[in-house]
């Protein structure tokens, strides 16, 4: 289900820069290389299970940045959306096993769920049409 006033490019053949936050602005990875470890490994499995080409991607401690290449038979929503599932659940665990109570605790129903939450539900994208659309 789409979000009111979004328009539906979802399905398309499109390369996308995609930006996606920690709720709060949590600076999860960098407590150690560990936690960009999943990213990468997320980032690998989620490219693979969506037949998608990255083609360039920034790590930062609170959030990433994406350069994603679409088929037309998959929705960026989708690839997100197993994204950040896959790596919500394995920083949570890390962070519980290197005992970082602090970091758990800001994190915890912090979305309001009763949960721990690392992302902020929605993220950020556009559609990259021409080399001045990557000037931006």
């Amino acid at each position: 289900m789409g979000l009111r006033g979004r328009k539906t490019y979802d399905n398309l053949d499109n390369t996308y820069f995609i930006t996606t936050t920690v709720l709060g602005f949590r600076k999860v990875f960098a407590v150690h290389n560990l936690y960009y470890d999943i990213l990468i490994d997320s980032l690998n499995f989620t490219r693979k299970k969506y037949s998608s080409y990255i083609i360039a991607y920034v790590l930062m401690p609170n959030h990433v940045h994406l350069i994603l290449k679409m088929n037309e038979s998959n929705s960026v929503s989708d690839y997100m959306r197993d994204f950040k599932r896959h790596t919500s659940t394995e920083v949570i665990k890390l962070l519980k096993r290197d005992k970082k109570v602090k970091l758990l605790n800001e994190l915890y129903d912090l979305g309001g769920t009763g949960n721990y939450r690392l992302w902020k539900d929605r993220f950020d994208d556009l559609i990259l049409t021409s080399e001045k659309t990557l000037k931006i």
